[in-house]
């Protein structure tokens, strides 16, 4: 459906995104959950994410659901790599 279309891709905006990258930690379904949800931690702060524009966005969504669906994605990038 449309909603995820459009968390798919916001997901993906995520994989490639130079902030995520330049924190050097791995990646995981509940970390950017997180993020989509404005949802601070240790790593993904409040003060360094809170202008970004993926922060908070997809708080409409269940967490695990997003938590799913990236850790799906982030298994289907491994296959493909």
């Amino acid at each position: 459906d449309a909603t995820e279309v459009l968390l798919r891709s916001d997901i993906k905006t995520l994989f490639r995104d130079n902030l995520i990258q330049s924190l050097d930690v791995p990646l995981t379904g509940r970390a950017v959950a997180r993020i989509l949800h404005g949802i601070q931690s240790p790593v993904y702060s409040y003060e360094l994410w809170k202008d970004h524009s993926l922060w908070g966005k997809r708080n409409d969504i269940a967490f695990k659901d997003i938590e799913s669906l990236t850790n799906i994605m982030l298994k289907e990038k491994l296959l493909t790599n």
